[in-house]
This record gives structure tokens, C-alpha cells and sequence, in this order.
């Protein structure tokens, strides 16, 4: 499969529904519900998001009560990498939350904030998928 047609695949089969992700979480009223929801991964249906499908609620939950105390230090992130900074320092060393859930929890907080990725971002298979590009 060409670069090309992995692309038009995600766009075909994916980009939707990851662009109602996102607007869901730019409406949010509030701030502490935008963190709710991201540190939570919870969709508009109330259904966890599959990424984060196999992690305990009270992990969550912990990430939720962190990210909530640097509510303010989070919307003073002047950008998204900042952001992903801030989230995977105040989060990234609790057990059961990896990579993949720090960029999902700062993507959808920089959704709610106005900041966007400007780089692309690999973790886990991402990662293993562009080192076979790249062969």
C-alpha cells in the first residue's frame, strides 16, 4: 500500500468522525468539562474512546484530578507542543497512561484551547509504521 492510498484510506474511512471528536471537544462550556472529558476519553455518546479502552477507570480518573489542578497552567500553553509538554510532565508517570494517551488527552485539551498539532507525532505502532515506510 502507497502513502498515498493510506491517506486516501483514513480520510475515506476515519476523518469524520475524528473531526466530530474534535468539535465535541471545542464546545465544551467549560474548562473543567473539557478536562473532564479528555482525561476521562469520553465521547459525546458517553462510550470511552477505544485507544484508552483498557485502562482502569481510577487511572483516568487520577489523570483527570491532576490535569484538573493545572487547569490554568494548561490554558496558558502557548501551543500544542507545549501543551503535550505540560500534559505528558504532569501525567505521563502514572501507571497504565503511555504515550498514546498523553497526545490523545493533550489533542483533544488543544482542541478545547485552539491548538492544533504543527508536527506530527508517533508513538507505539505510528512508530513502527513509518520505519517501514521509510525501508
Amino acid at each position: 500500500m502507497t502513502l498515498d492510498e493510506i491517506v486516501s484510506a483514513y480520510i475515506r474511512d476515519y476523518r469524520r468522525k475524528a473531526l466530530a471528536e474534535m468539535r465535541m471537544f471545542e464546545r465544551q462550556s467549560k474548562t473543567s468539562d473539557a478536562i473532564r472529558r479528555a482525561a476521562l476519553c469520553i465521547f459525546s455518546d458517553g462510550k470511552r474512546h477505544p485507544h484508552q479502552r483498557r485502562i482502569p477507570r481510577a487511572v483516568l480518573e487520577r489523570a483527570e484530578t491532576i490535569l484538573q489542578a493545572a487547569a490554568r497552567s494548561l490554558s496558558n500553553a502557548p501551543d500544542f507542543a507545549a501543551l503535550h509538554k505540560l500534559v505528558k510532565r504532569r501525567i505521563g508517570d502514572i501507571r497504565g497512561i503511555g504515550d498514546l494517551t498523553v497526545y490523545d488527552i493533550a489533542h483533544r485539551l488543544g482542541a478545547y484551547f485552539g491548538k492544533a498539532p504543527e508536527l506530527v507525532y508517533l508513538h507505539a505502532g505510528t512508530q513502527i509504521g513509518a520505519r517501514a515506510l521509510q525501508a
